[in-house]
């Protein structure tokens, strides 16, 4: 790519900067681009998220690449002169992460108090062994007992067989 040059000062309106890039006008093409790209950036970033702002990141990388030279002048955008940089940089290697170990979980029915203390515990099948034990409990103690489903992690078969026979290795 080319060097870009200085812009020169603002044209009167749009149309006029696109008629003189019509001509083959970088300069006025450079101009149009320095108007516009935060509005350009705010609607892309509403569409498309995140990823707008990870490829304005990667851009921004890019041109720090490149060597910015300062003729004297303001530090205004329209002032500077940018040369592309001539190589890419390398994508970078994505970071392994380790999977996090997935506990299978599984259903019981929990009898509760009116504290919320779990009372008893019952299998997914036999919910109406615990629906009767709250009944029975709120008519003995004059309490009130519910059953609610609870999620408890299935223990491993592998754990199981060492608590049953913790001779076999």
């Amino acid at each position: 790519m080319g060097m870009i040059t200085a812009v020169s000062p603002l044209a009167a309106n749009d149309q006029e900067l696109l008629a003189r890039h019509a001509t083959g006008d970088r300069e006025a093409l450079e101009e149009l681009f320095q108007r516009y790209r935060a509005v350009a950036y705010r609607v892309a970033y509403r569409l498309l998220g995140q990823e707008a702002e990870k490829d304005e990141e990667a851009a921004e990388d890019d041109s720090d690449d490149g060597e910015e030279a300062d003729d004297g002048l303001e530090d205004s955008p329209k002032k500077k002169r940018k040369v592309v940089a001539k190589a890419a940089k390398a994508p970078k290697a994505k970071s392994r992460t380790r999977t996090p170990k997935v506990t299978r979980m599984k259903v019981v029915w929990g009898v509760f108090n009116n504290s919320n203390q779990r009372v008893a515990t019952f299998d997914y099948p036999k919910r109406k062994d615990a629906d009767d034990l709250a009944s029975k409990l709120t008519s003995d103690k004059k309490a009130t007992h519910f059953v609610q489903p609870v999620k408890e992690p299935m223990e491993e078969k592998k754990e199981k067989e060492k608590e049953k026979n913790p001779d076999k290795k």
